[in-house]
């Protein structure tokens, strides 16, 4: 009888669920100002320390900087590419709107390395100074919608030295287009909402003329049924695409990668590494 009443239970929490996801028509795009989400963001979504050591033998790599050369990190968040590269022998500057990302990132940092992390919209910046390098890695570069990566690149141009190099990491249109319809079901501790144990449906839709994608969780808190809702909408782009964009302002696409470790891009690759140059 117990287990036919947990059973029951779950039933109803589930049925809670696909209702509230069925009709919810509240706005809910990833707010990255927000203090709380960005704390929950960061105990949640990262990058392991050996995928950080990758990104730091890849920029090495194929960016051939010079060492001491000056690096703009924009969306730096609690600083692991920031630092990872400041103790390879870079000058760093690392920017982030959430502020407790950025709190994050001056407790990981040595203090031996001096990095200059800065709290602002990386929409806004404007430098007295000019980098060898801009990079944006994990996927900040699409969450900016077609208009805003305008004003972005306008930006970045105006931040790097002539010669100087932007590196950008997105997912590619493939993967994205393999995810379309997906769903997932979880039962966690910890996730978007908060540190509790919550049920979360994730589900992914893919737009093939816009090519943009979708991602929906919803995340109801077990203890008392309190629900939330989070969505992330990537814009994303084919190389050529990329290289009409980057013209606009002075850049021109090098080449592209379909992973970290160098691999050339092709349409079965899950990830769009891009090297431009001003």
């Amino acid at each position: 009888m117990e287990q036919m009443q947990k059973l029951t239970d779950l039933e109803k929490i589930f049925a809670e669920l696909e209702n509230y996801r069925n009709n919810s028509e509240t706005s809910s795009e990833l707010n990255w100002e927000d203090y709380e989400f960005g704390k929950n963001f960061y105990r949640n979504v990262y990058r392991e320390k050996e995928q950080t050591v990758t990104e730091t033998a890849f920029i090495n790599e194929k960016l051939r900087l010079k060492p001491g050369a000056k690096i703009l990190d924009l969306g730096c968040g609690g600083g692991r590419n920031a630092i990872e590269l400041a103790e390879a022998g870079f000058k760093l500057t690392g920017i982030d709107l959430n502020k407790y990302a950025l709190e994050q990132a001056e407790i990981n940092c040595p203090a031996n390395l001096k990095i200059n992390f800065i709290h602002e919209n990386i929409l806004n910046i404007n430098y007295y100074e000019q980098f060898k390098a801009v990079i944006l890695i994990f996927n900040h570069f699409t969450s900016f919608d077609r208009l805003s990566i305008k004003k972005l690149l306008n930006r970045i141009a105006s931040a790097l030295e002539d010669g100087g190099k932007l590196l950008i990491d997105i997912p590619s249109v493939s993967h994205a287009r393999s995810l379309d319809g997906v769903q997932e079901w979880q039962i966690t501790n910890s996730w978007l909402s908060g540190d509790f144990k919550q049920l979360v449906l994730s589900e992914n839709s893919f737009d093939e003329n816009s090519l943009v994608h979708l991602r929906h969780d919803y995340c109801l808190r077990l203890a008392d049924g309190k629900l939330d809702k989070y969505t992330q909408t990537s814009y994303l782009y084919e190389p050529e695409a990329l290289a009409q964009l980057f013209k606009l302002f002075g850049l021109k696409l090098v080449t592209a990668f379909g992973d970290w470790q160098g691999k050339p891009y092709d349409e079965n690759a899950e990830q769009l590494l891009i090297i431009g140059q001003k």
